[in-house]
């Protein structure tokens, strides 16, 4: 099944599904950021590009999906999908907005379309895995009344019920 999501979240900031072009766009602020990201997420030093386009040919959307963020037209940072649990109704979601980026507002913003995207497809929980040194996202989740956490070691789970607040069906209240 293949999902393109368009989604405009203001003036300034729209999500659209990943293609080859934006994965190329977006791998030399990626590779600025490498060393963080290897720290929070695990990636490699020597990630390269091929990474991503073996990934391009593997995913399964809408359950396993990269979604980039575009700020003024620019493509600054990715929102990603993964581990979908069917019986539980579940997925995990990702994010990182390139360090030339950052403080502008846009991850505030995103995460709340994502959050909207995934309720519109009926998805219950998502759940977010962050090391519990990653202050910046902590709080970023921490300005979302609906995201709580849910348990805690090196890594800190933190999860929102879709289904039983404002993101039901895709709706903000």
């Amino acid at each position: 099944m293949t999902v393109n999501m368009k989604f405009i979240v203001n003036p300034d900031i729209r999500l659209e599904s990943i293609t080859k072009e934006t994965t190329e766009a977006l791998y030399p602020l990626f590779m600025e950021d490498i060393r963080e990201l290897n720290r929070w997420f695990g990636f490699d030093a020597d990630y390269s590009i091929q990474n991503d386009y073996h990934y391009l040919d593997n995913r399964k959307p809408p359950y396993d999906n990269a979604i980039v963020v575009f700020y003024r037209g620019v493509p600054c940072g990715r929102f990603g999908l993964y581990d979908y649990s069917p019986g539980e109704n579940s997925i995990y979601m990702y994010y990182w907005i390139s360090s030339r980026f950052r403080r502008k507002g846009i991850a505030l913003a995103a995460m709340g379309a994502m959050l909207k995207y995934l309720g519109g497809l009926a998805v219950r929980e998502v759940m977010f895995d962050v090391d519990r040194e990653n202050l910046a996202s902590i709080k970023l989740l921490e300005k979302y009344p609906d995201i709580r956490l849910k348990s805690e070691g090196k890594h800190m789970i933190f999860a929102c019920d879709l289904q039983a607040g404002r993101y039901k069906d895709g709706q903000t209240v």
